[in-house]
C-alpha cells in the first residue's frame, strides 16, 4: 500500500506527484498561466503585440523615419512613437478596464 504524502504546492507538489505517482485522471488538466483564457484577453494581447512592433526598429527606422515633416516644431519620427507609445497605453488601460 502507498503511502499519502501531505497537500503540497508548487514544486513540492510536482516532486511528491511524479515520485509517488498522481491520480491524474480526476484532476482537471491544468492550462499555462501565459496563455489568455478569454477572448478579451486574446484581443489585447494581440493588440499590444501588434503596436508594440510598431515601435521596433526595423519597423519604427523604415516607416516612421522621416525628420522632414515637422510638426510644431519636432521631428515626424517622435511625434509617430508619441502615438505608438499612447496606444500600448491605451491597449493596457482597456486591458485593465475589461478584467482581462
Amino acid at each position: 500500500m502507498r503511502r499519502s504524502a501531505p497537500p503540497a504546492s508548487g514544486a513540492k507538489r510536482w516532486l511528491l506527484d511524479l515520485l509517488l505517482g498522481s491520480d491524474t485522471m480526476n484532476e482537471p488538466p491544468r492550462r499555462p498561466r501565459f496563455l489568455p483564457r478569454t477572448r478579451d484577453g486574446w484581443i489585447a494581447t494581440v493588440a499590444f503585440g501588434a503596436v508594440f512592433l510598431l515601435a521596433m526598429p526595423p519597423v519604427s527606422h523604415t516607416l516612421l523615419n522621416r525628420i522632414e515633416p515637422s510638426v510644431f516644431g519636432l521631428p515626424f519620427l517622435y511625434l509617430a512613437l508619441f502615438g505608438v507609445y499612447a496606444a500600448l497605453i491605451a491597449v493596457l488601460i482597456w486591458a485593465w478596464r475589461r478584467g482581462v
